[in-house]
Protein backbone atom coordinates (compact mmCIF):
# COMPACT_ATOMS: atom_id res chain seq x y z
CA UNK A 1 0.00 0.00 0.00
CA UNK A 2 3.01 2.69 1.01
CA UNK A 3 4.47 2.27 -2.38
CA UNK A 4 1.07 2.59 -4.30
CA UNK A 5 0.88 6.06 -2.44
CA UNK A 6 4.45 7.22 -2.52
CA UNK A 7 3.66 6.29 -6.67
CA UNK A 8 0.54 8.70 -6.31
CA UNK A 9 2.13 11.69 -4.37
CA UNK A 10 4.81 11.37 -7.32
CA UNK A 11 2.17 12.28 -9.87
CA UNK A 12 2.14 16.07 -10.09
CA UNK A 13 -1.44 16.09 -11.59
CA UNK A 14 -2.13 13.57 -8.48
CA UNK A 15 0.04 16.09 -6.17
CA UNK A 16 -1.99 18.74 -7.43
CA UNK A 17 -5.38 17.44 -6.07
CA UNK A 18 -4.35 16.84 -3.12
CA UNK A 19 -2.95 20.13 -2.45
CA UNK A 20 -6.76 21.87 -3.70
CA UNK A 21 -7.94 19.37 -1.25
CA UNK A 22 -6.02 20.49 1.27
CA UNK A 23 -7.29 23.88 1.39
CA UNK A 24 -10.68 23.36 0.42
CA UNK A 25 -13.86 20.91 -0.41
CA UNK A 26 -14.07 20.56 -4.26
CA UNK A 27 -16.09 18.65 -6.54
CA UNK A 28 -14.93 16.61 -9.55
CA UNK A 29 -16.26 19.02 -11.86
CA UNK A 30 -14.63 22.32 -9.95
CA UNK A 31 -11.26 20.16 -10.05
CA UNK A 32 -11.34 19.67 -13.83
CA UNK A 33 -12.17 23.70 -14.44
CA UNK A 34 -9.40 24.77 -12.12
CA UNK A 35 -6.83 22.27 -13.93
CA UNK A 36 -7.98 23.04 -17.86
CA UNK A 37 -8.29 18.96 -17.88
CA UNK A 38 -11.66 16.51 -18.66
CA UNK A 39 -14.03 15.53 -15.96
CA UNK A 40 -13.15 11.89 -17.09
CA UNK A 41 -9.39 12.52 -16.18
CA UNK A 42 -10.25 14.16 -13.32
CA UNK A 43 -12.42 11.30 -12.09
CA UNK A 44 -10.12 8.41 -12.91
CA UNK A 45 -7.65 10.20 -10.59
CA UNK A 46 -9.97 11.11 -8.20
CA UNK A 47 -11.20 7.33 -8.00
CA UNK A 48 -7.46 6.32 -7.57
CA UNK A 49 -6.57 8.74 -4.82
CA UNK A 50 -9.85 7.45 -2.98
CA UNK A 51 -9.14 3.73 -3.03
CA UNK A 52 -5.73 4.59 -1.62
CA UNK A 53 -7.78 6.13 1.52
CA UNK A 54 -5.91 9.66 0.76
CA UNK A 55 -9.13 11.56 -0.15
CA UNK A 56 -12.91 10.99 1.06
CA UNK A 57 -16.23 12.01 -0.60
CA UNK A 58 -17.23 14.77 2.12
CA UNK A 59 -20.94 14.98 1.29
CA UNK A 60 -23.90 15.44 -1.67
CA UNK A 61 -24.14 18.99 -2.11
CA UNK A 62 -27.46 20.74 -3.98
CA UNK A 63 -26.68 22.06 -7.77
CA UNK A 64 -28.19 24.10 -10.14
CA UNK A 65 -29.53 21.01 -12.12
CA UNK A 66 -28.61 17.76 -10.25
CA UNK A 67 -26.58 17.04 -6.31
CA UNK A 68 -22.78 17.01 -6.56
CA UNK A 69 -20.23 14.96 -4.52
CA UNK A 70 -17.34 17.40 -2.84
CA UNK A 71 -14.41 15.80 -1.95
CA UNK A 72 -11.78 16.49 1.15
CA UNK A 73 -8.67 14.61 2.05
CA UNK A 74 -8.94 12.02 4.62
CA UNK A 75 -7.51 11.77 7.56
CA UNK A 76 -4.49 12.74 5.87
CA UNK A 77 -0.84 11.96 5.56
CA UNK A 78 3.23 12.47 6.21
CA UNK A 79 5.83 11.39 4.34
CA UNK A 80 9.28 11.86 4.40
CA UNK A 81 12.27 11.00 3.34
CA UNK A 82 15.85 11.49 4.64
CA UNK A 83 19.72 10.28 2.91
CA UNK A 84 22.68 10.86 5.42
CA UNK A 85 25.74 8.78 5.62
CA UNK A 86 25.32 5.88 7.32
CA UNK A 87 21.07 5.92 7.24
CA UNK A 88 18.56 6.39 4.80
CA UNK A 89 14.81 5.88 5.44
CA UNK A 90 11.34 6.94 3.93
CA UNK A 91 8.82 6.85 6.60
CA UNK A 92 4.77 7.37 6.42
CA UNK A 93 3.70 8.93 9.59
CA UNK A 94 -0.05 8.87 11.30
CA UNK A 95 -1.04 12.43 11.32
CA UNK A 96 -1.65 13.97 15.25
CA UNK A 97 -1.77 17.26 16.43
CA UNK A 98 2.40 16.95 17.76
CA UNK A 99 3.64 15.69 14.53
CA UNK A 100 1.86 18.84 12.63
CA UNK A 101 3.19 21.01 15.42
CA UNK A 102 6.38 19.76 14.73
CA UNK A 103 6.53 19.89 11.05
CA UNK A 104 4.96 23.74 11.10
CA UNK A 105 8.30 25.06 13.32
CA UNK A 106 10.56 22.93 10.62
CA UNK A 107 8.81 24.76 8.20
CA UNK A 108 10.42 27.93 9.40
CA UNK A 109 12.76 29.10 6.68
CA UNK A 110 16.17 29.56 9.08
CA UNK A 111 16.36 26.29 10.74
CA UNK A 112 18.65 28.37 13.50
CA UNK A 113 15.36 29.30 14.87
CA UNK A 114 13.53 26.25 14.76
CA UNK A 115 15.11 25.54 18.73
CA UNK A 116 13.69 28.24 19.76
CA UNK A 117 10.53 28.70 18.38
CA UNK A 118 10.17 24.84 19.77
CA UNK A 119 11.20 26.08 23.46
CA UNK A 120 8.70 28.84 23.40
CA UNK A 121 6.19 25.85 22.63
CA UNK A 122 6.70 23.97 25.45
CA UNK A 123 6.37 27.19 27.51
CA UNK A 124 3.07 27.86 26.21
CA UNK A 125 2.37 24.21 27.60
CA UNK A 126 0.43 25.12 30.71
CA UNK A 127 -1.50 27.94 29.61
CA UNK A 128 -3.07 25.59 26.27
CA UNK A 129 -6.62 25.76 27.96
CA UNK A 130 -6.19 29.67 27.13
CA UNK A 131 -4.45 29.38 23.71
CA UNK A 132 -6.54 29.74 20.47
CA UNK A 133 -3.58 30.25 18.58
CA UNK A 134 0.41 30.50 18.50
CA UNK A 135 1.88 32.20 15.18
CA UNK A 136 5.35 33.31 14.13
CA UNK A 137 5.46 36.21 12.02
CA UNK A 138 8.32 38.80 10.78
CA UNK A 139 11.29 38.52 9.74
CA UNK A 140 11.95 34.71 11.28
CA UNK A 141 8.90 33.84 9.42
CA UNK A 142 9.80 35.56 5.87
CA UNK A 143 13.19 33.83 6.40
CA UNK A 144 15.24 37.03 6.08
CA UNK A 145 15.89 37.43 10.13
CA UNK A 146 19.46 38.18 11.52
CA UNK A 147 21.26 36.41 13.69
CA UNK A 148 20.24 38.87 16.60
CA UNK A 149 16.78 39.02 15.34
CA UNK A 150 14.07 39.08 17.85
CA UNK A 151 11.19 36.15 16.86
CA UNK A 152 8.10 38.17 16.60
CA UNK A 153 5.40 35.76 18.19
CA UNK A 154 1.22 36.17 17.49
CA UNK A 155 -0.76 34.73 20.84
CA UNK A 156 -4.68 34.63 20.43
CA UNK A 157 -6.24 33.66 24.46
CA UNK A 158 -9.65 33.11 25.32
CA UNK A 159 -9.51 35.18 27.86
CA UNK A 160 -7.29 37.08 30.28
CA UNK A 161 -5.20 38.40 27.39
CA UNK A 162 -3.24 41.21 29.81
CA UNK A 163 -2.08 38.67 32.36
CA UNK A 164 -0.76 36.57 29.06
CA UNK A 165 1.05 39.56 28.10
CA UNK A 166 2.99 40.61 30.57
CA UNK A 167 4.09 37.11 30.92
CA UNK A 168 5.04 36.53 27.35
CA UNK A 169 5.09 39.67 25.96
CA UNK A 170 9.21 39.56 26.14
CA UNK A 171 10.63 36.33 27.23
CA UNK A 172 14.49 34.62 26.55
CA UNK A 173 14.34 31.59 24.98
CA UNK A 174 16.85 28.78 25.18
CA UNK A 175 20.17 29.05 27.04
CA UNK A 176 21.08 32.74 28.31
CA UNK A 177 24.32 32.65 27.08
CA UNK A 178 23.34 31.86 23.30
CA UNK A 179 19.16 32.50 23.73
CA UNK A 180 17.22 34.67 21.49
CA UNK A 181 14.29 37.39 22.94
CA UNK A 182 10.79 36.52 21.71
CA UNK A 183 8.23 39.49 21.68
CA UNK A 184 4.35 38.25 21.84
CA UNK A 185 2.20 40.14 20.58
CA UNK A 186 -1.38 39.14 22.89
CA UNK A 187 -4.72 39.77 21.36
CA UNK A 188 -8.28 38.17 22.43
CA UNK A 189 -10.12 36.89 19.42
CA UNK A 190 -12.57 39.77 18.70
CA UNK A 191 -9.61 42.37 19.38
CA UNK A 192 -7.60 40.80 16.76
CA UNK A 193 -10.39 40.80 14.17
CA UNK A 194 -11.19 43.97 14.71
CA UNK A 195 -7.58 45.09 14.52
CA UNK A 196 -7.40 43.62 11.26
CA UNK A 197 -10.46 45.98 10.15
CA UNK A 198 -8.41 49.23 11.48
CA UNK A 199 -4.67 47.70 11.60
CA UNK A 200 -1.86 47.64 8.71
CA UNK A 201 0.16 46.14 11.53
CA UNK A 202 -2.43 43.10 11.49
CA UNK A 203 -2.93 43.28 7.89
CA UNK A 204 1.32 42.60 7.86
CA UNK A 205 0.65 39.84 10.74
CA UNK A 206 -1.17 37.62 9.13
CA UNK A 207 0.23 37.84 5.64
CA UNK A 208 3.64 36.75 6.99
CA UNK A 209 2.55 34.40 9.43
CA UNK A 210 3.63 30.57 9.85
CA UNK A 211 0.96 29.35 12.30
CA UNK A 212 2.48 26.78 15.06
CA UNK A 213 -1.43 26.22 16.58
CA UNK A 214 -4.79 27.02 15.84
CA UNK A 215 -7.70 25.55 17.57
CA UNK A 216 -10.82 25.54 15.30
CA UNK A 217 -8.61 26.66 12.60
CA UNK A 218 -9.12 30.50 13.79
CA UNK A 219 -5.82 31.92 11.93
CA UNK A 220 -6.56 30.28 8.53
CA UNK A 221 -10.20 31.01 8.99
CA UNK A 222 -9.41 34.63 9.27
CA UNK A 223 -6.32 34.66 6.86
CA UNK A 224 -8.95 33.18 3.93
CA UNK A 225 -11.22 35.84 4.98
CA UNK A 226 -8.61 39.00 5.56
CA UNK A 227 -5.74 37.70 3.82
Amino acid sequence: MNSKILKSISSESKWKIIESLAKKEMSATELAKHFRTSLSNISQQISELESLNMIKKAGIKKGARRPFVKYSLDKGFIFFAEAVPKEARKIFLDVDENVKIHLRIWSIPQKEFHYFVESFWWKLQDYLDNIVSFAIFGSVAKGNAREDSDIDVLLIAKKNAKELDKRFSAKIVGLKEKGKMTMSQVFSPADFEEALKESKFAEQIISSMIVIYDKNDFLYNLREKYG
